[in-house]
């Protein structure tokens, strides 16, 4: 090995060093502190050591390597696209399920580069303490056709988060769910749950008719089933032929947090934009739209539910039937929200309240409804404070309205009339 020593001066070599390991053609500018410069091209057929610390190879742009490759993780296991969306969907669910050791001291994290990751007719299982994220709801997704009511494309875990990414569910079958949280206390961070609205198709300059699923159908954008989950930055695009939940909430308490969430119902005979059954979730910050379609609600509360529902639009419209919200032997609490129902062919209440005996409270709201802003069954106590009532009121039922008026701001009375 033949090595260049560099004085204090600066020395130009111009040779040919050629020992049985080593080619180099080049010319060599010797440094003081030892630093070499060369010009030229090199051939390198050996090993060639850099050594001390920060010392490495200047490129002409004036960047520095100071190591031979990116760092080897330890916890995180990244996943790129592969030829075919397939054969992605195939690499994202090995790189899940080869993850055996996850725990609350050993956490992972996949990190999914932008793609399309086709996961066929099988769920794709998260697992405990592995978060999954995409690298943007825009240019990462999830693709399925997983047909089932107790399944999805995903089907969460407990303590772990999926983000920035989209889910969708083709499936044509009975059942289509995107997103199934059925464990635990999973988490929800700027994802988008969708599954296809239109039987229309736009191909070029060609729109194709597609024949609808046989026999009465089910779509749900995200099913969340005795879960605690967090939701928070979530949007939901979703239709059907039949029946379409964007947010169905079944036997939640208020653990379950929704948190400025985006939901779109449309083109289904019934739409629901968030159907809680036996729930009593947190909401806030929330859009809740239902239409066009025949039966439209913005959120629907049945079966004992009472949420607690704040800084909330909920609406419904183009329907033959539209209510921003209705509340079936359920009592909400309702702090600064839009209730309102507009275009509805055959009726449009703002609020709609029937069943069993409930109280519902509201403050700083608003309710619109061209039928009705809020119709009232006998068994329910309503209390009104500062807020809108704008439409005319079905008085059945027990009111107290304290400082609020009708859409032209006149005061109203104790009946809300």
């Amino acid at each position: 090995m033949r090595s260049i020593n560099a004085a204090n001066t600066k020395k130009v070599f111009s040779f040919i060093i050629i020992p049985a390991f080593f080619c180099m053609i080049a010319s060599f500018s010797a440094l003081a502190q030892s630093d070499i410069s060369m010009t030229g091209n090199v051939d390198i057929t050996g090993n060639l050591s850099v050594s001390g610390s920060g010392n490495g190879v200047v490129f002409p742009d004036a960047s520095k390597q100071t190591s031979a490759g990116q760092r080897k993780y330890i916890s995180t296991v990244v996943v790129s696209p592969a030829a075919t969306e397939t054969d992605s969907g195939t690499a994202l669910r090995d790189a899940i399920d080869g993850i055996i050791d996850a725990s609350e001291d050993t956490p992972y994290l996949v990190k999914i580069e932008p793609g399309i990751y086709d996961i066929g007719t099988s769920a794709l299982q998260m697992k405990p303490h592995v978060d999954v994220e995409g690298s943007g709801e825009t240019v990462t997704k999830i693709l399925g056709t997983v047909t089932g009511n107790t399944t999805g494309v995903v089907v969460s875990a407990t303590d772990m988060e999926l983000r920035s990414l989209t889910i969708e569910n083709d499936s044509q079958g009975e059942y289509a769910i995107a997103i199934y949280n059925a464990s635990g206390s999973p988490k929800l961070t700027y994802v988008t749950a969708f599954i296809k609205t239109a039987m229309v198709v736009i191909s070029g300059d060609k729109m194709i008719l597609n024949a609808p699923p046989p026999g009465t159908t089910y779509r749900y954008g995200i099913y969340n089933n005795t879960v605690s989950a967090n939701l928070r930055n979530v949007t939901v695009n979703i239709g059907g032929k039949d029946y379409a939940y964007g947010i169905y909430n079944l036997n939640c308490g208020n653990s379950l947090n929704m948190n400025i969430v985006s939901i779109n119902v449309s083109f289904s005979s019934y739409c629901y934009g968030i159907y809680n059954n036996n729930s009593s979730p947190r909401i806030s910050g929330a859009s809740s739209s239902a239409g066009p379609g025949n039966y439209c609600y913005g959120i629907y509360n049945v079966n004992s539910s009472a949420p607690s529902i704040f800084n909330v639009i909920s609406e419904a419209g183009n329907c033959s039937y539209a209510y921003g919200v209705y509340n079936s032997s359920s009592g909400p609490t309702l702090t600064n929200i839009i209730a309102r129902a507009h275009t509805g062919s055959s009726a449009s209440y703002g609020m709609y309240n029937s069943g069993s005996a409930n109280t519902i409270k509201a403050d700083r709201s608003s309710f619109s409804g061209a039928t009705n802003s809020i119709n009232n069954d006998p068994d329910f106590t309503l209390y009104i404070g500062a807020s809108k009532v704008d439409g005319p009121v079905d008085a059945d039922g027990t009111w107290h309205c304290t400082q609020s008026y009708d859409g032209n701001y006149t005061a109203v009375a104790a009946n809300c009339q």
